[in-house]
């Protein structure tokens, strides 16, 4: 078993492309390269203004033709950090590279993309997903991972600064490691505030033997919990900015509840996604995340198994409940 202590010395560095810079690709890259597994090679970015950073905290070459320099460099991995990036994963795995996808970069297309790409040219995805990570997940994670802890309900709040589509990524991400096998239909709803971008959004999800429902609110504070009941027990964990808190019950009625220590979230998840294959968990991802989509512009129920780009997109409109046609203005995406 590959560990910290021995990793560097099992396989030379694998030169890593990176695919749009941002702070979620410095910390990425931080952290790939402690592994002593990657190195990185250079930055594209269509961003002037990205290239500058990137140049000032890596030294690394800087191209802003990102189609260019993807089909000429030469890599055996990309780190993929701007959304909208399928044309990019496509390119890269037509090359034989292996595809690390960021939370920022796993949009529906880019998810989809890859998915169909690591398939055809026989490539590795992984998944970077810091927040499985935190304080408590990896805890809850033990307790579920038997099949007496298999939750029947789940219920995943997110609440934070950012907008609430990158907030969703977060819920789906838990929603999967916690019940990766739930195929189902979904009925979604989504408030603007007056803004064309969703301050809320929310999921219920109802499969064979799971329902599970999804919350992902713009917020001033960071915020989880994740909830649900098993035929072993319930369970409840809470994270804020700076603490948080694990409850469940044992079979016997016993109630447990502590603070679960914190580890260095990207290192772990860097570490983990050296040589995990993350297609099955992307296809997922990219499922679940389409099915809301849908679910959000039609007001319909949709199904997740049905992996494919909505071909309608909200530009305005209100209704935490049922979309209702004179509130709504869409166009053909």
């Amino acid at each position: 078993m590959n560990t910290p202590a021995t990793l560097t010395a099992v396989a030379p560095a694998r030169s890593l492309a990176i695919c749009g810079w941002t702070p979620e690709a410095a910390e990425a890259l931080d952290a790939l390269e402690s592994t002593g597994a990657y190195r990185a090679i250079g930055v594209a970015d269509g961003s002037g203004a990205a290239l500058v950073r990137a140049r000032r905290e890596t030294g690394h070459p800087c191209f802003q033709q990102v189609r260019q320099w993807m089909a000429s460099a030469p890599y055996e991995a990309v780190l993929v950090a701007s959304p909208q990036s399928a044309e990019f994963v496509s390119l890269a795995a037509r090359r034989g590279a292996d595809l690390l996808l960021l939370p920022g970069a796993s949009d529906v297309e880019t998810l989809e993309a890859a998915v169909e790409a690591a398939q055809r040219h026989d490539v590795r995805i992984a998944l970077l997903r810091p927040e499985t990570h935190d304080a408590g997940v990896g805890d809850l994670a033990c307790i579920l991972d038997t099949p007496e802890w298999a939750p029947h309900y789940l219920d995943v709040t997110v609440e934070g600064p950012a907008e609430a589509d990158r907030l969703l990524g977060t819920a789906v991400v838990h929603a999967v490691r916690f019940a990766p096998t739930s195929h189902g239909l979904v009925r979604a709803s989504a408030w603007t505030g007056g803004t064309e971008s969703p301050r809320v959004v929310s999921a219920l999800l109802e499969a064979d033997a799971t329902q599970v429902h999804l919350t992902a609110r713009h917020a001033p504070e960071a915020y989880v919990r994740i909830a649900g009941d098993t035929p072993a027990g319930a369970f409840d964990l809470r994270i804020a900015a700076d603490n948080a808190r694990l409850t469940y019950t044992t079979p016997s009625g016993e109630r447990i509840e502590y603070e679960p220590g914190w580890v260095d979230h990207w290192k772990a998840e860097a570490y983990r996604a050296v040589e995990a294959d993350d297609t099955a968990r992307a296809r997922e991802e990219a499922g679940l995340l389409a099915a809301i989509a849908r679910s959000v512009l039609t007001g319909e129920a949709q199904a997740t198994d049905c992996c494919t780009r909505p071909e309608l997109r909200v530009i305005e409109g209100r209704g935490h409940a049922r979309p209702r046609r004179g509130n709504l203005r869409l166009v053909v995406s």
